[in-house]
């Protein structure tokens, strides 16, 4: 890519949000330029620390793979992510997360909404499952990361760009979404990275 580009959309119930995801996308931007490769190419449990590295960083605190209760079972499950903001003591946020890593997919507007609803229902029914928790926001994320073999050359290129579009032109259906493209395409195994998407939904708290 030849230049750095991100969005970040949010509903205004998760505007106090917006601090903790320019944070993920400068770790993002400067990972990249350290290191030559995506931090977001490897899978759902490193991106998700990423993300909670983004919170500590921007003065937040954050668990990934916590315990928490799981409704009509005596006992505990394991959540992905739970974080709180810094200037909110009593308000915090349980996230359950998907990854999408695809090769050779084309990703046009249909195509990319049926991966974001499946990613997000998988991630809505996990985190339905837990008892309601007072004070806490519940979120379903799903990352989506294109995946290119080498061989391609310029077709990513196009790709993204119709990635790219097709984010905008439905971001206004979720709470949340989040796109990057870095000025490196990330190399791991002989594939491009050459961009993420982040999309996430509030869950009701339930009962």
């Amino acid at each position: 890519m030849s230049a750095i580009s991100s969005s970040i959309y949010l509903k205004d119930e998760l505007e106090n949000l917006r601090p903790i995801l320019e944070q993920w996308l400068d770790m993002n931007k400067e990972y990249c330029a350290a290191y030559n490769e995506c931090l977001y190419a490897y899978s759902e449990r490193s991106t998700i620390s990423s993300l909670a590295a983004a919170v500590w960083m921007s003065g937040g605190f954050a668990v990934t793979e916590f315990s928490h209760p799981k409704k009509n079972f005596n006992g505990d499950i394991w959540g992905d992510l739970w974080f709180a903001l810094k200037d909110k003591e009593h308000s915090y946020y349980h996230v359950e997360a998907k990854y999408y890593a695809d090769k050779n997919i084309t990703y046009d507007g249909e195509r990319l909404k049926i991966e974001i609803e499946k990613g997000l229902n998988e991630a809505k029914t996990q985190i339905e499952d837990s008892k309601k928790e007072e004070n806490c926001t519940k979120l379903a994320l799903v990352f989506i990361v294109p995946d290119f073999p080498s061989a391609e050359g310029e077709k990513y290129i196009k790709e993204v760009k119709k990635i790219n579009q097709s984010i905008s032109d439905i971001e206004h259906e979720y709470d949340l979404a989040v796109t990057l493209n870095p000025d490196v395409t990330g190399n791991k195994d002989e594939h491009y990275f050459p961009c993420v998407a982040l999309l996430g939904r509030i869950v009701p708290n339930g009962i």
